[in-house]
């Protein structure tokens, strides 16, 4: 086995493992035994289980984030991008559903006692995309020009993290889960005329008096 080989077995069990137990429950005897190596090897590529974690997860990082700027460069239009932009996390989530896992723990369940994790690098790339996206947006007359960056981040964001988590937990997404998505952000789900049943102006407001 050559030392690249090695060395890829060794992240690619650690994965797995860390996915799965977490840092504190997952040895160096552990990766090492699940990827055929020594543990010198595993020492000599990584240093310690520390590093080998932080490596993993910044290896991880790294492929999400360029799965989402590859997807999304690759659309032409504002529509088309944040179809890309969803199609991408979730078909991420399909293929490495290890390292999805992974960077969710690291991001939103690590245990006292965990190496620190700084995502900020990557959460800032992934935020740039959607910025440009919506910037985009705006001058293709798609976003009305009032309508605040950040809450179109949070709202497509959301919409894909919540749709990644449902996939981890074993709920299928529906084919056209990004298509709606889109049509849900751009029609809004605000009614045209608020409901009211009273026919009076005011919502809740009682009869009229003669």
């Amino acid at each position: 086995m050559s030392d690249h080989d090695a060395r890829e077995r060794v992240l690619s069990a650690a994965l797995a493992l860390f996915a799965a137990r977490g840092f504190g429950s997952t040895s160096v005897r552990d990766v090492a035994r699940a990827a055929g190596v020594t543990n010198p090897t595993l020492y000599y590529h990584f240093g310690n289980k520390e590093c080998l974690y932080l490596e993993a997860i910044a290896g991880a990082s790294a492929r999400f984030t360029e799965r989402i700027e590859a997807a999304v460069s690759g659309a032409a239009t504002f529509d088309d991008k944040l179809i890309a932009y969803v199609e991408a996390q979730l078909s991420y989530v399909r293929e490495f559903p290890a390292e999805a896992r992974l960077l969710a723990y690291a991001n939103h369940g690590p245990l006292q006692g965990d190496p620190s994790v700084d995502l900020m690098s990557h959460h800032l790339r992934s935020s740039q995309v959607v910025l440009e996206m919506v910037a985009q947006g705006k001058g293709e007359g798609r976003v009305r020009p009032e309508v605040r960056d950040e809450d179109v981040m949070m709202l497509l964001t959301g919409s894909a993290l919540v749709a990644g988590f449902a996939l981890l937990a074993g709920y299928p997404m529906p084919a056209d889960y990004p298509e709606r998505v889109r049509d849900t952000m751009l029609r809004g789900i605000g009614a045209e005329t608020p409901s009211n049943p009273t026919g009076s102006g005011r919502a809740g407001a009682g009869p009229s008096e003669g």
